[in-house]
């Protein structure tokens, strides 16, 4: 049986947090909690159960009572970690909250076919908290109902499908990794008064997201910062059918980044004769060449542009290098290179040389050019020239355009 300390004040984080809670439970297996009936254990409200051991509830859902403050962490985790065994999609931790804390826990579905949460709201304002915790192999991670959510350092492991919070007044996430999770990941619907979402780590599956925001979310913000999401799973950050980057209901999005394993775009050509011909000494040219395509992976490439196919907006770096040919007209003119975006100059990446055909060895220049873009939907990259000496044509004999890592 558990051991039970009276009128004791545990610690959440770095702050002491008094849920109005009467006892410390030390539960060392499952007889330290409450005597399950009909498959349901109902916790004791104000009670912090402390796990000693590692609890399987086996097919026991673990249930907050009606109105209940419930407060659960491990001694040694993730070793003290909370199992079940229940299958289908029978969700294991269920109630209508007033508050609820996790911390330090593992949470494992032994059995990969259980939903984790299911949790409603109960009389005040109810809080649902979690803190460094893992939740594992669930088939789904469950809803939330009309509960303020916070969490901080939890890492959703190989779970199927994500976490809906549906009518929660506001959610307060930050440091959350999804980077072994598959289909969507925060699904929001309903309303949703305020939304802050930082240093979010994700790999959503193909045709799933980080965001899946219901086109019929009423909210006064949702605040994405500082995260990202690798594309190798085909994934997107916000839901194609709900909102998205550019909708007003999310007011803030602020250094989101991607990690993109697979998405890159490479040109090239080498052995070139074709001048890339010039009208004046102001005016850039795209170099001329008939480029070969090398990987293009949500890319696309015709006559010497790379095209991003990619449905979510991205930042990655360009690079590109040219080797001019020394001939006569041009020994010692100045010939500056530089990317273009959507025909606009990315005028950081420009690159100038004064060429001198009587000390410069060997006989051919070579330019090397490279930026950082965030690039949207068919969005366009190009490498273009011109010769501010005069406006006589150059050839580039090699070339290469690399757009991703």
């Amino acid at each position: 049986m558990g051991t039970a300390l009276m009128g004791h004040k545990a610690t959440f984080g770095t702050e002491a947090r008094d849920i109005s809670r009467n006892s410390t439970i030390y539960v060392e297996s499952l007889n330290g909690f409450p005597d399950p009936v009909s498959d349901v254990i109902t916790l004791v409200t104000g009670t912090h159960y402390i796990l000693t051991k590692p609890i399987n509830c086996g097919i026991n859902q673990l249930k907050v009572p009606d109105d209940g403050v419930i407060q659960i962490s491990a001694s040694n985790p993730p070793i003290n970690s909370l199992q079940t065994e229940l299958t289908g999609v029978t969700p294991f931790i269920i109630g209508a909250i007033t508050e609820l804390n996790i911390f330090s826990v593992d949470i494992i579905s032994l059995n990969s076919v259980a939903t984790c949460f299911n949790l409603s709201a109960g009389a005040g304002s109810p809080v649902f908290d979690l803190e460094d915790v893992t939740v594992e192999d669930f088939s789904s991670i469950g809803t939330l109902d009309g509960i303020s959510f916070f969490s901080q350092h939890v890492d959703w492991v190989s779970n199927v499908a994500g976490l809906t919070l549906n009518n929660v007044p506001s959610a307060n996430v930050t440091v959350q990794d999804f980077s072994t999770q598959t289909g969507d990941h925060y699904i929001i619907t309903g309303t949703m008064t305020n939304g802050f979402f930082s240093r979010v780590s994700a790999n959503p599956g193909a045709a799933d997201s980080v965001f899946n925001i219901d086109s019929g979310v009423t909210t006064s913000g949702i605040n994405i910062i500082d995260s990202q999401f690798d594309t190798a799973g085909g994934g997107s950050w916000f839901d194609a059918g709900g909102l998205d980057q550019t909708t007003p209901a999310i007011t803030t999005l602020n250094n989101l980044n991607v990690i993109d394993s697979n998405t890159v775009g490479s040109i090239s050509f080498t052995g070139n004769s074709t001048q890339t011909v010039l009208a004046d000494t102001s005016t850039f040219v795209k170099v001329a060449g008939t480029y070969v395509d090398g990987d293009l992976e949500r890319f696309t490439s015709l006559s010497g542009v790379i095209t991003h196919t990619g449905l979510t907006s991205i930042k990655l770096p360009v690079s590109a290098s040219a080797q001019i040919l020394l001939e006569p007209g041009v020994e010692t003119d100045s010939i500056e290179v530089s990317l273009f975006q959507n025909g606009a100059e990315v005028s950081t990446s420009r690159v100038q040389q004064t060429l001198d055909a009587v000390f410069q060895t060997p006989t051919a220049i070579y330019f090397n050019i490279s930026d950082i873009v965030t690039l949207e939907t068919s969005d366009t990259i190009e490498m273009r020239a011109r010769n501010i000496s005069n406006a006589t044509n150059i050839t580039f004999t090699d070339s290469q355009i690399l757009v991703g890592k």
